[in-house]
């Protein structure tokens, strides 16, 4: 996630947050948004095998539900 945040902002707009702290906790809340059997492993989403037909939506749901600005307001080390 880290390496992906980087490569959004720039390596200057980067120093303005928390990066790690960002990190950890988008980690944690995307977690808690996967069902149960489900889990964000290093950089790669783990659920039950056979994998589901609509894993990407049970994904791209469970990411939607983050205020990730909300979160980068919080870790927002700028001015």
């Amino acid at each position: 996630m880290d390496t992906r945040l980087r490569s959004r902002w720039g390596a200057a707009e980067s120093t303005d947050f928390d990066q790690a702290g960002l990190c950890a906790e988008l980690r944690e809340a995307l977690n808690d948004n996967l069902p149960a059997g489900w889990t964000l492993e290093e950089n790669q989403f783990v659920g039950p095998t056979p994998m589901a037909e609509h894993a990407l939506d049970i994904i791209r749901v469970a990411i939607d539900e983050i205020d990730f600005w909300g979160m980068a307001q919080f870790y927002d080390n700028g001015d």
